[in-house]
């Protein structure tokens, strides 16, 4: 016959299988905890190695553009959609600037007639109203040529050369370089180039 367990060692035992309950219990909430978060990780590493692969694309497809010589102006595939060239119709696609009509008055008129027969089918057109357009151009211009006669002559004393200077002269320069372009065409010049390229 076996020794009769005394009612400690039952107690303890109690407490013991409870408290290994409770840790198993414990346990399988922690590891239900990191095998939640252990999935979002290898979720997000998913993406990781998504976006990775991605970029990888992007840069070798860059590197290869680069050394073709055949489309460098290339921009890839056709959109599926396109958008429409031009202007948005109506008032909300930006600012809509205009010139000014002229505040003086003109220098000359001209009256445009209207068509008698309309230009698409042929039948007759009636008079509405009258618009205005004006148009500011430069009047023809005419290369002017100015002949200056330098008086050249030398010093008494020194025996230096000495020759005249008029106020329009642009140089000094006679000779080979006596053919100069005067300071009007030089303005237009620069303003053409500086304002305008």
């Amino acid at each position: 016959m076996g020794i009769p367990a005394d009612d400690t060692s039952s107690g303890a035992e109690a407490s013991s299988y409870k408290e290994l309950v409770a840790e198993i219990a414990h346990l399988r909430e922690l590891l239900e905890r990191n095998v939640g978060e252990l999935a979002k990780l290898n979720e997000r590493l998913g993406q990781r190695d998504t976006r990775i692969t991605e970029l990888e694309r992007l840069l070798s497809e860059s590197r290869r553009s680069g050394k073709r010589q055949a489309a460098p102006f290339s921009k890839g595939d056709p959109k599926e959609e396109p958008a429409k060239p031009g202007r948005r119709s109506g008032d909300a696609h930006g600012r809509h600037g205009h010139r000014m009509a002229p505040v003086s008055a003109p220098d000359r008129e001209v009256d445009v007639s209207l068509p008698s027969l309309c230009p698409d089918c042929g039948g007759e057109v009636e008079f509405e109203r009258t618009a205005e357009q004006f148009q500011v151009d430069l009047p023809p211009m005419r290369p002017v040529t100015t002949k200056f006669n330098v008086r050249v002559g030398h010093c008494k004393g020194c025996g230096k050369r000495v020759q005249g200077r008029h106020a329009e002269q642009t140089s000094d320069a006679l000779g080979a370089a006596s053919s100069q372009v005067g300071p009007s065409a030089k303005a237009w010049a620069a303003w053409l180039h500086y304002g305008w390229a």
